[in-house]
């Protein structure tokens, strides 16, 4: 089946944010709750926090237009959750860029030089700032309650299995708490679960295969002489 250069990209999208996640995951060094703690073990594993970063960094932004690809499939059934959850998810994902753009400058904390008290002290500002948790919290609920609406949107409109549906939110909602609890093993497992439930919906737009019974596939105009 002929596919559009949109479709190509909303399924490599799909596919490609979830796996370099899940390998920013398996590369990171530990998380620790405290900031000088946290720079101790980056002074330790330099590389594998920048090669963490990075990889995040790649499989966040691969995550807008994995997003928009799924508002897309909801919309042509279910608009309203469409447009409302992925307009939320994908404000939740660029705020999310932004959160890891910042380990970049944890990295350069611990470069020779540096003093490693007063590097602790300026993460851990950092870290407590009012203005800062505001914006970061904003994010972590956009993007958990927009992905709530598009996975009620995919179960509505049957545009993909109730699994990889509901698999969505479940690798949000792990993802939060693994972040927020410091542990790299259950974020790596929410990226899994990601993987599995988003890497289902990409294969399928790439290979331009039915989704579930009755579904919708990405935007993708037939001729007007379609035989019926």
């Amino acid at each position: 089946m002929k596919r559009s250069l949109p479709q190509t990209a909303v399924g490599l999208s799909l596919v490609l944010a979830p796996l370099f996640a899940l390998a920013s995951s398996l590369v990171s060094p530990a998380f620790k709750g405290n900031a000088g703690a946290q720079l101790d073990v980056i002074a330790q594993h330099p590389d594998r926090w920048y090669w963490f970063t990075l990889l995040l960094l790649i499989g966040s932004i691969l995550l807008v237009p994995a997003l928009l690809g799924i508002a897309a499939l909801v919309r042509e059934r279910s608009p309203r959750l469409g447009d409302i959850g992925g307009g939320l998810a994908v404000l939740g994902a660029v705020v999310a860029i932004g959160d890891v753009m910042s380990q970049f400058m944890s990295w350069q904390m611990v470069a020779k030089g540096a003093d490693h008290a007063q590097m602790a002290a300026l993460l851990e500002r950092f870290d407590t700032a009012g203005g800062v948790g505001i914006v970061f919290s904003v994010g972590g609920l956009s993007i958990l309650i927009g992905t709530v609406l598009l996975t009620i949107g995919l179960i509505r409109s049957r545009v993909a299995p109730a699994w990889a549906a509901v698999g969505l939110t479940v690798a949000v909602v792990v993802n939060i708490a693994g972040f927020s609890a410091n542990s790299n093993a259950v974020v790596a497992v929410s990226w899994a679960v990601l993987l599995a439930a988003m890497g289902y919906i990409g294969w399928n737009v790439l290979t331009g295969g039915v989704l579930s019974r009755g579904s919708a596939n990405l935007p993708n105009p037939q001729p007007a002489t379609e035989a019926r």
